[in-house]
Order: structure tokens, then C-alpha cells, then sequence
């Protein structure tokens, strides 16, 4: 950088970092008021409480997740609209320095601000969190990672926003996308990966810097900042137009969605009998049903009551599994540091118990002062003063969280089940430096638990088996932990993409309880507007497979009738890409990629009359139908957004519109006609200006 470029660079931005620094004061004041209301609850009045761990956090998420992108938007509103008041803008782009070096230092200033305001937020939330006595709970650096996210997020808004003030173009037309796209991309680069940050960042940064240079269009723009602005505009019409075809798809289908039909569902009559249960929808109603039948697999019919018993005896229906109760899908926060619910059984509790994931600990506050009292590991209970005891030496898949329906006694890892021992021989209560861990069960070499929970969890019974879900198999053990029996995957299953229904027939027969029975289904992730093959497994308490049968439960109501229009938002290579990975029987790939030709077709046409309004060279007409018939109708309003387009007058020499700012007719060349003389005219006329030349 040259001496020149590097002062102007410094002088730009100690120059917005005065003028804009109480803004980035005011943001963060508004971002800490924000993250305490949402941390603290009302207890009456105005008296609040801190929420417990997940509150805090959970609150602390939400004021992040959207916040930072209003103070980035906000900033970067200020940094330009104050410049365009009373032609200051004409005095900043004339200053002794490029055009570059002034944008550059108005966005080094921004974003420093920025930063500040909302980085500066965060850091006080981590400061107070992480100072014993104030949060009666573990800090873990990762806890700040969505608030991170968020942050970084905000760059995208604050060039998209810049972009929006810099572009001379209509708010309720093309002029607000830049930002929208930002926002968009802003929350999925959060949710999904940081690295799609960069490619929207790059490219709304050098749209913005490519619109400061041209002076808002007034100046020619640079190429590099047309091209990325072309990008930016394509991407949001994009984006635009499919979620608009979508939508009106989604209100289609609702309108011509058909009536609801029957469907069937298996059930168990005590003690151990299949039947197949057939409802029927209500009459003027799509969705309530009613049981009309019920019969076994070899076509018995049972008769049914008015509380839902055949023969006199009750149905019951199978559980389906709760897979996503597993630690993956319970939220960011608790894959850091995990509240667990194994002392709730104390009313009110005193204590808090957390398992870290980073130390693989469990560790234990106190609530009266919110400090930690000690650490559980394999070894059992240490005090806080005492040091560590030993690690879990392994994965974990579900904990027993106060939010889910996990076992409270039940810790589950990747390859090993353990179980905290909290009663001693006579049922009481154990005191927490007592508790210890006992091995329920360890999976062999190469599985991998996904699943696991008690019986008498899933439906109530008093069973004490447990039912675990691995990347092999479904395995049913004992009370002790023992294999009862393996229900290895069929070729095509897994956990991933199977669904298992799983119901308990046990019934005490004068007095005495029968032999548990164990019912397995399994069918695939399928909607129910398709019929669906199950296999059904009768397993006995000793592991005995008592019956086995592959049955079919069929469609609940028809599909709905496929609209392709959707392919008329997507260019031809993507529709046919989209229609390659997402065509059924039901939806067949034709007919959207057929519409999206169409629709590039019609765009190529549109281009070229555009450019024969513009008076373009065939060249340059030639150039834009051939980009909109690759890329769509998005290119077309893409070229209709990046063009400029002027007022027009009537041209008296060939009659057609011309550009009011051109000196000749762009169509036939005749010089625009002086106005007439009407004796007011404060110009020498222009024979005088003659002579003096």
C-alpha cells in the first residue's frame, strides 16, 4: 500500500471511529439489556431470578442470534446515509485520497466497531459466567461458539447493508436483496458450517467496495465489483424466485390435497395377540378418526368396545422409539456441558449435577452458593479440594437430562452402558459421596450404541429389561445387563433410516405375572401416503423368538398431485440436477426440467428485445439472451437490476425513445434540440459563444 493510500485509509477511519463510536456504545448497552431478559425470569414485580443453566444459555443464544446482525446493519445505515445529507457526499469522494482507500477505511471502522459493541457484549457474558459464585454451573469456552457464529455472521449483513445503501436503486424493488441475501446466508453459514461465510463475505464486500468507487452509478464501475455484484444480484433472484414457486406450490397442494382415507395400525391384545386395527375418518372431518375393525393376522375378526377392548380385553399399542432424545439432537449447549437429573428425586433439590464433556467429568454445584461441591468419575465421588477422579473413558450418546426421558440412572456411551448405583441394599438414598458407577453392558469391537433406555421407561411397565439400539443391530438385555436376544438390520436398514416400534405384552394372571413378551416393528422413514412394509418380531422374556411375519400397513391418504413449476425458478442444469436427486415414481423428472427450458427460452427472447429498447449492439444482445438461456430467469432479472435505466423522451428526428442524458439519439444520432428561446435565457446565445471562439 502506498504512503498516500495507507494515510487516507488511517485519516477515513479515525474519522468514522469519532463520529460513530456512541452508536457502537448504544449497541452494546442494547445487546446486555437484551441477553438479561432473556436470562432472567419475572418472579412478580420487579423482582427476577437467573433461570438455571439451560435458561441462561438458551437466553443468551437467542439475544445473539439476531441481534448482531441489527447493530451490523445499523452501523453500516450510519456510516453512509450521514455522508448523504447536504452533499457531503460530494465533499468525502473528493478528498485526497482514493476512492478504495476511503471505503476501506470506512469498513475497517465499521467492523472494528462492530466487534466491539457485540464481541465486547459477549466477552462480559463469559467474564460473569466464569467466575465462581455467580452461575451455579461448569463454563466451558464453547458454550460462546453460537454467540460467535452469530458475530461473525454480522459481517455478511454489515456489507449487505452497506451494498444496500450504496446502490441507487428502488427500496421496494432490488435494492433491499443484497441485505436479504446476507441475512439469509448470515443463518445458514451459523447452523450449518462457518467456512460458507467466506464465499458470500468476499463476494458482498467487493459488490460494496465496487459501489463506493462508481459513487452510487455516478462513476464507472469497477469490473471486478460488477462482476461480484452480477453474483450477488443472481444469487438473491435466485433464492427469490424459488422460495416464491414453492410457496404457491405448497398453496396448490393444500388446495388439492384429497380427503383423508383410511389407515391401518397394528396393536398387541394381552397377553400376545397381533391384531390389525383399521380407522376411518370421521364424517366432515380430515383429521379425526375412528376404529372401525379390528382382526388378527390369520383374518380373525375381534370385536371391540367403547374403551377400546376386543373381546374384552385391552389393546396396546406399541412405542416408537425416541431416538432423537440423543445427545446430537438436544441443542449446541448440552454437547458442551450436559445438566443431568440424576438428584431430582430430592424436593426441592439442592445441589446441580453437570457432565463436561471436555474434562469427561461429572461435576456437582451447590445452589445456595452457587459453587462446585465435587467431581464423580468412573472411580466415584471426589471433593472440589481433592482433585479429579477418573475420566469415563468414552463417547456419550444420551445422558439423563432434565429435558428428555432418559433413564435418571442411566449413562449411555458410545460403546458402554453405565449405571449410577444411588440406592443402597434397604432402598434409601445414597449420599452423593457414596454414589458410584457400575458397568451395565459393553457392546464388542466395531459397535456403536445409537440408542439405549430401560423398558419400563418406554411404556410404563414394570419390566426391568433394556432395549439398545446399535449400528448392528436391536439387542434386548436383562435387569443385569445380559444379552436376552440380537435382532441384527436387514440388509437396506439402520438406525438411520429405520423406525422401530417397540411394545411390552405382560398382564398378571390371578395373581401371578405372565412371562414378559417383546414385540419389535420395524418399518423404513416413509410418509403414510404410501403403503408400508413392516417386519413384526415376538420375542419372549428368555429370548426366544416366538413368532416373525413381514406385514403391510397400507396408505393413509394419496400423494398430493406434483406440481413442476418449481423448475421454472431453476436454471436448466440445475433443474435437471435437482430433478436427478429428488425424482420418484410420484415425481417424475420430465416435466420439471421441460417447464425450466421454457422458462430460460422465454428469458433469452425478453434479453434480447431488452437490448434492442437499450439500442445495444447485436453483440451485446447476443451475449445477454445467451446468458439468460443458461442460467434462467433469474439472469433476466438480474440484467433488468444491474442495468441503469434513465428517463427517455421522444427523439424528433426517428421517433423512437432516447436517453435524456445523452448528448445525441443512441438510434439515429441527431443532437438533442435546444430548448426554445422565450426572452429568459441567462446564457449568451450560442452565436456569440462562436465568435468569442
Amino acid at each position: 500500500m502506498s504512503r498516500s493510500r495507507g494515510s487516507g485509509v488511517r485519516a477515513t477511519l479515525w474519522k468514522e471511529l469519532r463520529e460513530n463510536a456512541r452508536w457502537a456504545l448504544l449497541a452494546a448497552a442494547a445487546l446486555l439489556a437484551g441477553i438479561a431478559h432473556e436470562a432472567l425470569e419475572s418472579r412478580g414485580g420487579v423482582f427476577y431470578t437467573l433461570k438455571d443453566f439451560l435458561g441462561v444459555w438458551t437466553g443468551v443464544e437467542t439475544a445473539m442470534a439476531v441481534t448482531p446482525m441489527f447493530v451490523a446493519a445499523g452501523i453500516a445505515f450510519v456510516q453512509i446515509f450521514s455522508e448523504k445529507r447536504r452533499d457531503q457526499w460530494a465533499f468525502l469522494i473528493h478528498r485526497p485520497a482514493s476512492p478504495t482507500a476511503l471505503f476501506w477505511g470506512k469498513a475497517a471502522a465499521g467492523l472494528g466497531l462492530y466487534f466491539a459493541a457485540t464481541g465486547g457484549a459477549l466477552l462480559a457474558v463469559a467474564l460473569w459466567a466464569a467466575t465462581p459464585g455467580h452461575l451455579p454451573a461448569p463454563f466451558d469456552i464453547h458454550l460462546l461458539a453460537p454467540g460467535a457464529r452469530s458475530i461473525l455472521g454480522g459481517v455478511l449483513v454489515y456489507f449487505g447493508a452497506l451494498l444496500t445503501a450504496l446502490r441507487p436503486a428502488r427500496w421496494y424493488g432490488s435494492r433491499i436483496l443484497p441485505l436479504a441475501l446476507a441475512v439469509f446466508f448470515a443463518f445458514v453459514a451459523r447452523d450449518v458450517s462457518p467456512l460458507l461465510f467466506a464465499i458470500p463475505g468476499i463476494l458482498l464486500a467487493v459488490a460494496a467496495w465496487g459501489a463506493f468507487v462508481s459513487s452510487g452509478g455516478d462513476a464507472p464501475r469497477p469490473a471486478l465489483g460488477g462482476i461480484a455484484l452480477s453474483l450477488v444480484l443472481y444469487s438473491a433472484f435466485l433464492g427469490l424466485s424459488a422460495a416464491g414457486i414453492s410457496a404457491t406450490d405448497s398453496v396448490y397442494r393444500s388446495l388439492h390435497a384429497q380427503a383423508a382415507q383410511s389407515y391401518e395400525q397394528y396393536a398387541v391384545i394381552l397377553p400376545n395377540h397381533l391384531v390389525r386395527c383399521e380407522y376411518a375418518p370421521i364424517a366432515g372431518s380430515r383429521t379425526s378418526y375412528d376404529l372401525v375393525g379390528a382382526r388378527g393376522l390369520d383374518g380373525h375378526e375381534y370385536r371391540f368396545d367403547s374403551h377400546m377392548r376386543v373381546n374384552g380385553k385391552p389393546l396396546s399399542w406399541p412405542t416408537t422409539l425416541e431416538t432423537m432424545d440423543a445427545l446430537p439432537w438436544a441443542g449446541e449447549t448440552v454437547q458442551h456441558v450436559t445438566p443431568l437429573n440424576s438428584y431430582r428425586e430430592l424436593a426441592p433439590p439442592f445441589v446441580c449435577w453437570y457432565y463436561v464433556h471436555s474434562s469427561r467429568l461429572i461435576e456437582i454445584y451447590a445452589l445456595d452458593s452457587r459453587r462446585l461441591l465435587g467431581r464423580i468419575g468412573l472411580n466415584g465421588y471426589l471433593p472440589a479440594d481433592q482433585g479429579r477422579p477418573a475420566p469415563f473413558d468414552d463417547v456419550p450418546v444420551m445422558l439423563p437430562m432434565d429435558h428428555n426421558r432418559v433413564w435418571a440412572d442411566l449413562y449411555v456411551f458410545r460403546s458402554r452402558i453405565y449405571r449410577l448405583i444411588s440406592f443402597d441394599a434397604m432402598g434409601r438414598f445414597l449420599p452423593i459421596r457414596e454414589r458410584t458407577f457400575s458397568l451395565l453392558h459393553q457392546e464388542p469391537p466395531g459397535a456403536k450404541i445409537v440408542y439405549a433406555a430401560q423398558m419400563s421407561q418406554i411404556d410404563g411397565n414394570a419390566s426391568l429389561a433394556y432395549i439398545v439400539m446399535t449400528n448392528r443391530g436391536i439387542e434386548l438385555l436383562g435387569g443385569d445387563g445380559s444379552l436376552i436376544y440380537s435382532l441384527p438390520w436387514k440388509p437396506g436398514q439402520s438406525a438411520e433410516n429405520t423406525l422401530v416400534d417397540v411394545d411390552i405384552a405382560s398382564q398378571i394372571d390371578r395373581g401371578k405375572p405372565n412371562p414378559d413378551h417383546y414385540f419389535f416393528w420395524l418399518r423404513p422413514y416413509r410418509t403414510v401416503a404410501r403403503p408400508t412394509v413392516m417386519d413384526v418380531v415376538e420375542v419372549s422374556g428368555e429370548g426366544k423368538v416366538l413368532q416373525q411375519a413381514q406385514i403391510t400397513r397400507k396408505a393413509s391418504a394419496s400423494p398430493a398431485a406434483d406440481t413442476p413449476w418449481f423448475g421454472a425458478a431453476l436454471p436448466p442444469f440445475l433443474a435437471a440436477a435437482a430433478a436427478h436427486l429428488t425424482s420418484s415414481g410420484d415425481t417424475p423428472a420430465g416435466p420439471r426440467i421441460a417447464i425450466s427450458v421454457a422458462a430460460a427460452v422465454i428469458a433469452a427472447v425478453l434479453a434480447w428485445l431488452t437490448g434492442i429498447r437499450r439500442a445495444e449492439t447485436a453483440r451485446v444482445r447476443a451475449v445477454w439472451s445467451v446468458l439468460c438461456l443458461v442460467f434462467g430467469l433469474p439472469a433476466l432479472m438480474t440484467l433488468v437490476a444491474f442495468k441503469a435505466w434513465p428517463a427517455r423522451v421522444i427523439c424528433p428526428a426517428c421517433g423512437k425513445r432516447r436517453v435524456v442524458t445523452h448528448e445525441h439519439c443512441e438510434h439515429c444520432g441527431a443532437a438533442f434540440p435546444p430548448p426554445t428561446r422565450d426572452g429568459t435565457e441567462i446564457f449568451e446565445a450560442p452565436e456569440a459563444i462562436a465568435q468569442v471562439a
